[in-house]
């Protein structure tokens, strides 16, 4: 009999737990010691600043086709709720990519109107908050879940984005504000499977803008919102990793189909980076993306449908 926790992220990855260390800007090198390291070659260049950690993955179909029939009927008949903003969009559009390829997930896809969520067993999903308010985001899932006549539905997901975190985020206050709302609704409708979601990462900037930022000392684009959006995702694992279901979106999203790890690194800390060809802009998700992130999706829905 399977446990009734599950974590969801690529097998044998490791988390980075240092990427939680303040930021320092570093004063400009001195001239004559940045020619000399300029001729030394030991500066930071693009491929010194990305690392791997070499962890299991499958391929999209390897995933589906894992997936007993048993389980895809199970989750039919489940009434699944998404709330989520642009990226959480993307995932949609990859997972309605999926069934439309494999007949055998009999899963309906439904883009449901906020305030008001039908009876009948499918995926529904809808846009909460504010892009830039993650807390309007936690508020209006919540409120909305609470308020449904019929009662909520079996399994519940809400997504932040990438874009709800900055170098200015009190990442501790939004984990304490969804926690709460977590633990009042688990109170309140015992019988509603949470599966919790990291918040998804960007690519960070490489290249010669991210050398020349470096050798001025500052970060390049999407390093340190990516530190501080581990650090939420930090928070969400050490929570409810092996006590409630976790899908790891960041981690999916910087694993590389040979395995290793997409990672950005600086003096001070080492965090992930979205995998590039996962992405067309940087931050949303690419057809390949969505697809990858998708597959897992269904993958611990697929299993998480069994819990109650």
């Amino acid at each position: 009999m399977k446990p009734k926790t599950l974590l969801l992220f690529p097998q044998g990855s490791r988390y980075l737990k240092d990427s939680a260390i303040n930021f320092r800007i570093r004063p400009l090198p001195q001239p004559w010691l940045l020619c000399c390291s300029l001729a030394a070659g030991t500066l930071l260049l693009t491929n010194n600043c990305y690392t791997s950690n070499r962890v299991a993955t499958q391929t999209t179909e390897a995933i589906l086709m894992n997936i007993p029939a048993s389980a895809w009927r199970t989750m039919h008949n489940k009434l699944i709720c998404f709330g989520h903003q642009s990226v959480g969009q993307n995932i949609v559009e990859g997972i309605s990519d999926l069934v439309k390829d494999h007949p055998q997930i009999p899963l309906r896809i439904v883009t449901s109107l906020q305030n008001r969520l039908p009876g009948s067993a499918a995926f529904y999903h809808f846009r909460v908050g504010r892009n830039t308010d993650p807390l309007s985001k936690i508020d209006d899932f919540f409120d909305c879940l609470e308020s449904q006549p019929d009662g909520p539905p079996d399994i519940v997901m809400l997504k932040l984005c990438y874009i709800d975190f900055d170098a200015q985020t009190n990442v501790q206050g939004i984990f304490n504000h969804y926690k709460e709302r977590v633990e009042y609704f688990q109170k309140h409708y015992p019988g509603t499977t949470v599966i919790h979601l990291t918040a998804p990462v960007v690519s960070v900037q490489s290249g010669i803008k991210a050398f020349v930022k470096r050798v001025l000392g500052d970060q390049p684009y999407g390093f340190e919102g990516n530190v501080h959006r581990e650090r939420y995702n930090d928070l969400l694992r050490s929570n409810y990793h092996g006590k409630q279901p976790l899908f790891d979106v960041a981690a999916f999203e910087s694993t590389r189909p040979d395995g290793t790890r997409e990672t950005a690194k600086s003096q001070e800390a080492e965090t992930v980076s979205l995998f590039r060809p996962y992405t067309f802009d940087g931050g949303h998700l690419s057809a390949k993306g969505s697809r990858w992130i998708a597959a897992n999706l269904l993958e611990v829905l697929a299993t998480a449908s069994s819990f109650h």
